[in-house]
């Protein structure tokens, strides 16, 4: 079965696709350059959102690469044309290869988040700001437009995040954490990396000291479109937090000092014939279908608290991996198995008789603390688990170390590194 068989009942082609994904690729190309450029930083409001790509979930889960994305962007446009939109994509890269260096970041923010839900409840005036952010009734209008956005779309422009983080923290005074959380539990695009580490940028914890203030002279300049579409547009903008403060950073040194791992097993990916090959979130990505043997898993990551339409861009991208797979490889679709745990998995290669076990890299997230335990299942039996780190993070994490800036100066070369220059 084809993919235009498989969705032939559904106009338009389902959000989660690579079809889907092409086809909005190929629409915002030609805007890739200057448009991008001059225009990005404008909010024109929901479904207004013609000036930047709408293409991050999809770079996030790498139903779309980076690779591909600036290559083809750079096949279509000057180096200094699409400077501005091939530097954000390398921004997702460097939060992500940040985070790696720092993976117990990650970890405190989940203790965190749970922690703060239970201080809620102990502040019963605390707790009801809360329950006004989250359901857009504040008496901020154009706070409760985003969220609003938000929770139908799964989608908020950059610039709208960083002003609706900056209100979250300063003006309505809710943890961090928590924001972050309600965050990454609608974005379509929401990544443990760079949704966590832009809330932490935002209160002044990423880069210390530096905080971002969302001011209404900023919002007014950057979101008129938006305003205009909404009633009472100014009430509470005159209400917005006109300083910030100092938030306590809970992390130790220690914890914010990049390691020195390797990441992964960095060997070149072979899947024997009797090896199997597990398929994640975090990779759904072609570079893997011409190195499918006969026995294909897909993890799939299930968490109520997830909004329904992130629950379904989900269950649609593993569906359409599981249908690409099959139609590119000589896997059978009946024999590519989806499971919901490490320890279903572990079971299953037990039971096909497969030597080992291969994936793409899991990077620090929800994913990989849900398959913490594998790797040690898999030995218990007589099987091995091999991650493997494709050339561009690779290339492009070592320089993730410090500050962007070390990664931003070094873009050029790495796009001649990496042969990516159109």
């Amino acid at each position: 079965m084809t993919q235009a068989e498989m969705f032939k009942d559904s106009l338009p082609i389902p959000l989660g696709t690579r079809a889907r994904a092409l086809e909005q690729f190929a629409a915002f190309l030609p805007r890739a350059g200057r448009d991008y450029q001059n225009n990005r930083n404008i909010d024109l409001g929901q479904g207004r959102h013609s000036f930047v790509s709408g293409l991050s979930p999809y770079v996030r889960h790498r139903i779309l690469s980076e690779e591909e994305l600036v290559s083809k962007v750079l096949a279509s446009h000057s180096r200094s044309a699409a400077f501005k939109f091939v530097q954000e994509i390398f921004w997702r890269t460097y939060w992500k290869g940040w985070l790696e260096h720092r993976p117990a970041v990650w970890e405190r923010f989940e203790v965190e988040v749970q922690s703060e839900y239970a201080n809620l409840k102990q502040v019963p005036v605390k707790n009801k700001i809360f329950e006004q952010a989250i359901s857009g009734s504040t008496q901020i209008a154009i706070f409760n437009s985003w969220v609003n956005e938000l929770k139908e779309t799964g989608y908020l422009h950059n610039h709208a995040r960083m002003w609706f983080a900056s209100i979250w923290i300063f003006t309505l005074r809710l943890p961090w954490q928590l924001g972050a959380d309600f965050f990454y539990n609608h974005l379509l695009d929401g990544d443990p990396a760079s949704n966590t580490l832009g809330w932490r940028w935002v209160a002044g914890l990423q880069t210390a000291g530096k905080t971002y203030l969302a001011t209404e002279s900023n919002i007014r300049k950057n979101a008129a479109e938006r305003l205009q579409t909404i009633p009472d547009s100014g009430k509470g903008l005159e209400g917005l937090a006109t300083q910030t403060f100092e938030i306590e950073d809970s992390l130790t040194t220690e914890e914010k000092t990049p390691s020195s791992s390797r990441f992964a097993d960095l060997s070149p990916i072979s899947v024997k014939e009797n090896d199997a090959v597990l398929v994640t979130m975090e990779d759904l990505s072609a570079r893997w279908l011409d190195k499918v043997g006969k026995h294909v898993a897909i993890f799939e990551k299930t968490d109520e608290r997830h909004s329904e339409i992130k629950k379904k861009f989900r269950e649609e991208a593993l569906k359409d991996v599981k249908y690409r797979i099959a139609e590119n490889s000589s896997v059978d679709i009946e024999n590519i198995k989806m499971f919901k745990s490490a320890c279903e998995i572990s079971s299953w290669v037990e039971k096909q008789g497969v030597k080992d076990l291969h994936s793409s890299y899991i990077p620090t997230g929800e994913i990989r603390s849900s398959l913490t335990e594998l790797p040690t299942m898999l030995e218990a039996s007589g099987h091995s688990f091999h991650q493997h780190l494709n050339d561009y993070d690779q290339t492009v994490w070592p320089h993730c170390r410090k500050g962007f800036f070390q990664l931003g100066k070094s873009i050029d070369s790495l796009i001649d590194t990496l042969g990516l220059d159109g």
